[in-house]
């Protein structure tokens, strides 16, 4: 993690007060997933939002942003600022830190993946991975977030041989695959993972780019 400690000294009012010396930290990150220059302000408004952030800023062109924290749990703050930037579709990435890495083209021949569909009619029950916790990844083209959140879901199947992705490219809202997905499977907004146990029952969903979330419903129902 990469910060730097800054002292600040807060004037006080009155003749006799003494100033107050309080300790503030700079830290700097990389955002994953913006597309927009308007992306800059809905982030740093996120951030400024969490409690002890000051000043906070992103650059859409180099993805590189930062925030003032002033408080004692800055990993808490860390924590926090990570699940605001994933609430639209982000990563927060530290210094060290990096994209998953795309399979390569012999992981992906020996992984339980593949495309179900794009944007044509589909049954998930016909694609359920027997003996295996299934995740199903609704994606599309233009969705962004997606384009972060996949290859974690991919590069699962690499660690994990009890589990198989299954991604269903909805194209755009008119297709007859997103009338099933919105329809029958309830999809309201990308990313969008639904998790089924080894016997195809579902264990739960995720709208957005939160790896964790999904994760934890992973190991839920690895547990039972």
């Amino acid at each position: 993690m990469f910060l730097k400690r800054l002292f600040v000294l807060m004037a006080l009012t009155g003749l006799t007060a003494a100033p107050a010396l309080t300790a503030v930290e700079e830290v700097e990150f990389t955002v994953a997933g913006m597309t927009c220059l308007g992306c800059e302000t809905k982030s740093a408004n996120a951030l400024k939002k969490i409690p002890g952030i000051g000043l906070a800023g992103v650059n859409y062109p180099n993805g590189k942003g930062y925030f003032m924290y002033e408080g004692d749990d800055l990993d808490k703050t860390v924590q926090a600022a990570r699940d605001a930037l994933a609430d639209l579709g982000y990563d927060l990435l530290l210094e060290g830190e990096s994209v998953t890495v795309p399979l390569t083209s012999e992981e992906r021949a020996n992984a339980d993946l593949y495309l179900v569909t794009e944007g044509e009619a589909f049954n998930l029950k016909h694609h359920m991975a027997k003996g295996k916790i299934t995740l199903v990844d609704f994606v599309a083209p233009w969705c962004a977030p997606c384009k972060v959140l996949t290859p974690k879901l991919e590069r699962l199947t690499v660690e994990r041989d009890n589990i198989a992705l299954r991604k269903v490219d909805l194209v755009d809202w008119e297709s007859d695959a997103s009338r099933i997905a919105q329809g029958k499977y309830k999809v309201q907004g990308l990313p969008y993972v639904m998790v089924f146990d080894e016997q195809g029952k579902l264990l739960g969903t995720v709208r957005g780019n939160f790896f964790d979330q999904i994760m934890n419903i992973v190991d839920g129902g690895e547990a039972q």
